[in-house]
């Protein structure tokens, strides 16, 4: 998997129900747009000027990033939450989108069926076993590195930036299982920039994710109780 984004949704899967956790179902979206942002921030192909991203390229090595950068340049100079909030619908369902990605990757079966014959409903079986031990370890590996004060190679600060979209999209807790361990992780990661020795994209990275998923769910809320008051 090279996407956070893929990393993501693939964490993100209840393995006994074969979906996105619940408690992410909020934000889940979001974080998976936050994480393409942050990929393109990373690999030099988006900058923020005056807290709007600005394209700097039109190619990308990835489809999806590339998808993504064509409808920034077709667009005027926009804020980070703004892509944040756009690109959930604007990449035709941004959660099926990546999905298909994995299942073309031979990562992730999709599965669908129609609930009384019309609304479809879909379930995602994961062919990677034992993935949260995994991750779990690498994040334990990099945080005890960082807390030395040691420099991070490219792919640790990737790893690190996967750390703070879970925390984002509410889902820390699914690769700490023991509570007091997930609150000990996400009040370090919520400490990422004053405490460790980051580069300055991958500062500038992890300090919009949680605040572009922030005010996007904010917007969210405030437009659907207007859209609410307005039906009643």
């Amino acid at each position: 998997m090279h996407l956070l984004a893929e990393q993501l949704f693939v964490l993100s899967l209840d393995p006994h129900k074969k979906k996105p956790y619940a408690r992410s179902a909020a934000s889940l979206s979001y974080g998976l747009a936050a994480a393409i942002l942050t990929d393109l921030l990373v690999d030099s192909l988006i900058e923020v000027r005056h807290k709007k991203i600005v394209p700097l390229s039109k190619r990308a090595a990835d489809p999806l990033l590339e998808e993504t950068l064509m409808l920034m340049n077709n667009s005027k100079p926009k804020t980070p939450e703004y892509w944040v909030t756009a690109l959930p619908s604007k990449l035709d369902n941004i959660q099926h989108t990546i999905a298909r990605k994995l299942e073309n990757s031979t990562i992730l079966t999709v599965n669908k069926k129609y609930i009384l014959g019309l609304f479809p409903s879909f379930t995602y079986e994961c062919k990677q076993e034992n993935l949260i031990p995994i991750v779990r370890e690498r994040f334990v590996t990099i945080l005890e590195k960082a807390n030395q004060q040691e420099p991070l190679n490219k792919n640790e600060e990737r790893h690190l930036m996967l750390l703070s979209l879970l925390h984002s999209s509410k889902l820390v807790d699914v690769v700490f299982t023991d509570r007091n361990e997930a609150k000990k992780i996400e009040k370090r990661v919520k400490h990422l920039n004053k405490n460790l020795p980051l580069s300055k994209s991958v500062k500038m990275a992890t300090e919009f994710i949680d605040t572009s998923i922030t005010m996007a769910l904010a917007t969210a809320v405030v437009t659907s109780t207007t859209s609410s008051s307005s039906d009643a």
